[in-house]
């Protein structure tokens, strides 16, 4: 009951206001006083204008929290107090405003008698209008009583009926004065709130990702099962106002602000970017910078291309990288400078030492030293060898390569040949090869590699020319360096051989210094010295010899002090103390196994005077 005669009174005491709900009735007017309005004296208000005006005083007086009934009372006193004043002093000035002046008689100064008389006249007068005004007081303040009674009775029954109005009015709609996001919402429904917000929020529907080579990809969100937060966020907002204290908001409108958001399928959306980004039309590229072989024998360096194709091991950094965009705020992406696009492997930077090269083959130069001479494999001849390749490197024909060698060898090669040789007795013969090892003897193989390699190194260079080895690895097939020229390779120093004569000489620089006789080899099928030349592979002291006969027999215990070897199939000149001479026809029933037997004075001389690789040239003269 307090609270709505403080509704009650608070209306009373403020002046009018626009209401900030219903706002201000037109032709309304502020009464002078609650107690002291009439009827006649202004407008009759409607009940709507009168619901308008509780239910704002309603709000002011919630927020008034000092204020106790007692003040209420007080203030209901002093009204009625003031209402009292009011009434006395009325009906005092009516009768002051009404009284005649009395116009002075002759007789008024000299007239004693009768001025008593009028003055008791005067105040039995006073007296009885004294008391009518206090029986007329305790009437009017016995009225104040019962209107302020049934004031207070109608206002409490119009009270409730403008709270429950009010209620009634805001169910399942916001507040009066709402704003959500700036957006007045007050009296709207959620939904009628949502479309509000959607109408004043922009939402993005689109991505659109710049690649590489400057074209858009668009992405319509819509596909992806675009959704925003606008009805939850608009739901909790209105489950938050206290719709029981509705005209509280009259005067308290509240503000409300959240983050419109909106959120999209992020497995679609990968799969969108793949087909239409990584996998979509115009994918150029990226391709290696290469070497091409112009048709005049030269080479140019073709660019690479940098394309715009994405690497696929590098997808899942493509899809964090814009999903992280969009997670900012950011629709407009680019993935330009994103480092996960396919890179050239070979670029031209690194492809132009190569081509400088390649451009070189022509004129490149590889010799091989042959002693005598050098033989040179000129880049002109070899460029149609080679099958090159994009990125610079090329292969050479093995074949080719081989049958270069052959040439090579058929030229220098003189192991196993006939040879032309001016003899002491007989003069110019022709000794055959027989089973004679002499001579120079190119290493097919290991020259032919030789070369490849040269060749696939790209510069000119120059490398001695390899000749066949022993397996063994003690044997080189190669004849005397100081006296191989294009015409001979036995030169002026050698020991010659007459097998017919049984005697042999050691000439040195063209002059004859030392000879012997010997006993060669029994002349037969299995023990004879066989004809050819031979040269001084290697020297041994104080060996002892040992052999195979043709049936298979081993013989040895053959012990001599020098051993002078001259071929791989163990011929050599050896000293012979158990011979009972040398030279004449003894060879022919008391030969040797097919070695050279000397003396021991001989065998010495040979030993420490002629030196290795010397050419031993051994013929039949007969």
């Amino acid at each position: 009951m307090s609270v709505y005669l403080r509704a009650y009174v608070k209306m009373a005491q403020l002046p009018e206001e626009n209401d900030i709900f219903f706002g201000k009735p037109e032709g309304s007017e502020k009464p002078a006083s609650p107690v002291s309005e009439q009827p006649s004296q202004a407008k009759a208000k409607s009940k709507e204008e009168l619901a308008r005006e509780i239910a704002k005083n309603m709000a002011l007086s919630f927020e008034d929290d000092d204020e106790t009934d007692a003040d209420i009372n007080n203030s209901i006193e002093n009204n009625k107090a003031n209402a009292q004043a009011t009434a006395k002093s009325a009906p005092q000035k009516s009768a002051e405003s009404v009284k005649k002046p009395v116009k002075a008689s002759a007789y008024d100064e000299d007239d004693e008698y009768e001025q008593p008389k009028k003055k008791e006249r005067q105040v039995k007068a006073t007296s009885a209008s004294a008391k009518n005004k206090k029986k007329k007081k305790k009437k009017k303040s016995h009225a104040i009583d019962i209107i302020c009674g049934v004031m207070a009775v109608v206002i409490v029954a119009g009270v409730g009926g403008i709270y429950a109005y009010g209620k009634n009015a805001y169910k399942d709609v916001f507040l009066s004065g709402t704003k959500i996001n700036g957006v007045d919402v007050g009296g709207s429904t959620k939904e009628e709130a949502v479309k509000k917000l959607e109408a004043q929020t922009s939402f993005k529907d689109k991505i659109e990702i710049t690649k590489r080579d400057g074209s858009v990809v668009t992405i319509d969100l819509h596909e992806l099962d675009l959704t925003n937060n606008l009805s939850a966020a608009v739901e909790k907002i209105y489950d938050k106002q206290d719709h029981t204290l509705w005209f509280k908001a009259l005067l308290n409108p509240t503000s409300y602000e959240f983050d419109p958001d909106s959120t999209f399928n992020d497995t679609k959306l990968n799969a969108v970017i793949k087909r239409k980004v990584i996998q979509g039309q115009n994918v150029v590229e990226s391709k290696n910078a290469y070497i091409e072989e112009n048709d005049d024998k030269t080479f140019t360096v073709v660019k690479e291309v940098v394309g715009d194709s994405i690497d696929e091991n590098k997808l899942d950094q493509v899809y964090s990288y814009i999903g992280s965009e969009v997670s900012n705020g950011n629709y407009q992406i680019s993935i330009a400078d994103l480092d996960v696009y396919e890179k050239p492997s070979i670029l031209a930077k690194d492809l132009q030492e190569k081509c400088d090269s390649l451009n070189a083959i022509v004129n490149t130069e590889l010799k091989f030293d042959f002693v005598y001479e050098q033989a040179t494999l000129k880049g002109s001849r070899f460029y149609d060898w080679l099958d090159f390749k994009e990125d610079g490197s090329y292969t050479v024909d093995h074949d080719k390569v081989v049958n270069y060698v052959a040439e090579l060898a058929e030229k220098y090669n003189t192991y196993a040949t006939p040879r032309k040789f001016k003899s002491t007795n007989r003069g110019t013969i022709t000794v055959d090869p027989d089973e004679s090892l002499y001579g120079w003897w190119i290493d097919d193989d290991k020259m032919a590699e030789l070369v490849e390699d040269m060749i696939l190194a790209g510069k000119s260079d120059t490398e001695d020319a390899i000749f066949y080895t022993d397996p063994s690895g003690a044997l080189v097939y190669e004849g005397n360096r100081d006296c191989w020229t294009a015409d001979d390779d036995i030169g002026d120093t050698y020991l010659e051989l007459d097998l017919s004569a049984q005697h042999m000489w050691y000439y040195e620089k063209g002059k004859m210094i030392w000879q012997c006789d010997v006993v060669t080899g029994l002349p037969n099928k299995y023990r004879n010295t066989p004809e050819g030349v031979y040269k001084l592979w290697y020297k041994e002291r104080n060996k002892n010899l040992e052999g195979e006969n043709p049936d298979g027999s081993k013989w040895s215990n053959a012990f001599v002090s020098y051993w002078n070897n001259i071929s791989t199939s163990g011929i050599g000149i050896h000293d012979a103390t158990w011979q009972p001479y040398f030279g004449g026809e003894l060879y022919k029933w008391n030969g040797s196994h097919g070695c050279i037997n000397v003396s021991l004075e001989s065998a010495k001389y040979v030993y420490e005077n002629v030196p290795l690789n010397t050419p031993v040239v051994a013929y039949w003269s007969d």
